[in-house]
Order: structure tokens, then C-alpha cells, then sequence
């Protein structure tokens, strides 16, 4: 019957500890699987496990934090934001495993809270920072730079979401603005042929209107370009390159990075977009330590071989055909988009 215990007890830690639904909900529930006919499910008995649950999982935490610890940190890349829900909440995650250390309600987010709660996690669970991923607020730049002596990297997402703010809602209300004034000339056209207006005016109405699509497809042809560069940037991150396999460095991943900027800044230029808040300097201004990180990724793939006694070669095939393949391997299972699969090597 381990089955049915672990059924009980996981429901009630996920369901009554970890999201606040009371007993007599969860009872009913139980009782609809009619469990009560093999171990006792009322709300007092329900009440009765998670009292002992929690007190379990404090008991563990206790041990956990009271071991010897210190002879081998553990080593993460921390992801460090603030969520908003009723409250605003702070998140310290590792990245790689998408471990939890914090979670914690906050009435603000200044270094000194960011820096207090993070500090307590890193004894708790003697962790080794490697490096911090953020949004690049001031507060966790200075955490990480300040607080823990270690870099500071930007997300993609917020890094690219600059890039966003600044072509999004412009071409959104181009688009919308040309639809609308087309919209109306294609009304007056229709008026003036009911009424048979006059040839001239009628003319005057086509050519109009024909103006007006080619205005649309001018700005269509600048949101493709827009969401295209979106896309190389996405694609330029990786420690390989996307079509021919080859490894990629810091200095390639800047030179994709800054031809892409180029682009960006002639097209805000050429459609005349308002970028008031130099957004497109703000991505700039990441670039190195967006690039940064592929260096480093590297430097972790080499030392990761520096216990094992391996010739040259050996260590080329792994790192250039072995190590290329198990990654996209693992990139592809991560997404749905199919122009990121990888399929000039995958189909090798």
C-alpha cells in the first residue's frame, strides 16, 4: 500500500501545506476516491498528518542545516527577481536545477533586504555563487558585484524586452493607424461608386488607397525585420553555431550581437521611432556581458576535463563533435520552435 500512502501524504503537502486548502476540502476530496475505506480521511485525521508533516519537515531542516557542510560548497548560477502577486516577492532560484532557496514576501527590494536574505541562504546551504542572472536592476548589480564578488549577468528576455519597448507598440500603432485610414477610404470609395460620383474623384479615391497598402506593407516589411532580429539575437546565444556546428567565443557572439544593433538603430531611424529612453543604448550597454557568459561557459566545459588524463584529440572530439550534439540534444527537448532545432546537425 505504498501507493496510498504516498498518495495521502503528497496531497496533503502539496495541496494543504504547499497551497492552503484546508482539511475539509481535501477530505472530501479523499473521500470521492473513497480512500476512507482504507485509512482514515476526515478533516480532523487530515489535520492530525499535516501537523506531523510539518513538524517533519522542520526536523529535516534542522538536521539538514546542523550537518557538516563545509567540505564542498555547492556551486549554482543564481537567478535573483521579484514577482508581484498581493505582495511583492522575492525569488532566489538556482538556475540550472530550478531549486527554490527563497521565496519570501518583502515591502521593498533594496540591496541591504537583497543582500540580508541571500546572505542567510548562502550559509543555510553553503552555496558557492558562480555568477548572478538578473533584469540588471541597480539593487542586484550591487549584490552581485558588491555583496558576493561575482559577476553580474543580464537575462535575454529583459535584455531583448528593451529591443521590444522600443518596436513593439511603435509599429503596433502604425500598423493600427494606416488600417483605420484605410478602412475609411475604402468607405468613401464605396459611397462615391453608389452614388456614381464623379470618375475623377473616383480615381483619386483607388489611388488613395493603393497608396495606403503600400505605406502598410512598408511598415509590415519593418516589423518582419524587427522580429527577425529578435530571432538572430535569440539564436546568437548558444556556445555553437546554430548552422554550421562550429564553437563559438565571446568576440563572435559580440560581433552577432553589435551587427544586430546596427540593424536595429537604422531601422528605428528609417521609420522614424521615438526611443526617448536610449533603449537601444541599454541593450548596447549588455552586450559584453551577454558575451561574457560563452567565454565562460567554455572555461567550465574545459575544467570539467582537467581531471581525466586525456590526449588532445580525445579531448577535441568531446568538445567539438560530442559536446555540440548532446547539447542541441538537450536545447531541442526545451522547445517547440522548429527553427531552432538544430537540424543541419541533428540530421547528420
Amino acid at each position: 500500500m505504498a501507493w496510498l500512502k504516498l498518495l495521502v501524504f503528497g496531497t496533503i503537502f502539496h495541496f494543504g501545506i504547499r497551497h492552503g486548502v484546508g482539511a475539509d476540502m481535501i477530505s472530501d476530496f479523499f473521500q470521492l476516491l473513497r480512500l476512507e475505506k482504507h485509512v482514515g480521511v476526515s478533516a480532523p485525521s487530515i489535520k492530525i498528518m499535516r501537523k506531523k508533516i510539518e513538524r517533519l519537515i522542520i526536523e529535516f531542516q534542522q538536521i539538514h542545516q546542523s550537518s557538516d557542510m563545509s567540505a564542498k560548497p555547492l556551486k549554482i548560477v543564481a537567478g535573483v527577481d521579484e514577482t508581484f502577486f498581493e505582495e511583492m516577492i522575492l525569488v532566489l532560484m538556482d538556475l540550472s536545477s530550478g531549486y527554490i532557496f527563497f521565496e519570501e514576501a518583502s515591502d521593498n527590494r533594496t540591496y541591504k533586504t537583497w543582500f540580508e536574505k541571500t546572505n542567510t541562504a548562502v550559509k543555510n546551504f553553503n552555496l558557492d555563487i558562480q555568477y548572478f542572472v538578473s533584469d540588471r536592476a541597480k539593487a542586484l548589480i550591487k549584490l552581485s558585484e558588491t555583496g558576493f564578488n561575482c559577476p553580474s549577468i543580464p537575462d535575454l528576455f529583459h535584455a531583448e524586452y528593451e529591443i521590444v519597448k522600443t518596436f513593439g507598440s511603435a509599429f503596433g500603432k502604425k500598423i493600427s493607424v494606416l488600417k483605420k485610414k484605410t478602412d475609411k477610404a475604402l468607405l468613401a470609395l464605396s459611397l462615391l461608386k453608389e452614388v456614381a460620383g464623379n470618375v475623377h474623384k473616383i480615381s483619386m479615391q483607388k489611388a488613395l488607397i493603393q497608396q495606403l497598402k503600400h505605406e502598410h506593407a512598408h511598415i509590415a516589411e519593418g516589423k518582419k525585420s524587427y522580429h527577425t532580429a529578435l530571432h538572430d539575437i535569440s539564436k546568437a546565444v548558444h556556445p555553437f553555431d546554430l548552422k554550421t556546428n562550429s564553437v563559438k567565443s565571446s568576440a563572435d557572439l559580440k560581433e552577432i550581437l553589435a551587427e544586430n544593433l546596427v540593424n536595429l538603430s537604422l531601422l528605428r531611424a528609417t521609420y522614424c521611432i521615438n526611443d526617448k529612453n536610449d533603449r537601444l543604448g541599454k541593450f548596447g550597454r549588455q552586450i559584453e556581458d551577454i558575451a561574457w557568459l560563452i567565454d565562460y561557459w567554455w572555461l567550465l566545459a574545459d575544467e570539467s576535463l582537467a581531471q581525466y588524463e586525456i590526449d588532445d584529440k580525445c579531448k577535441t572530439w568531446l568538445l567539438e563533435i560530442f559536446l555540440p550534439y548532446v547539447y542541441w540534444e538537450r536545447q531541442t527537448s526545451k522547445t517547440k520552435n522548429t527553427d531552432l532545432l538544430c537540424d543541419n546537425y541533428l540530421g547528420r
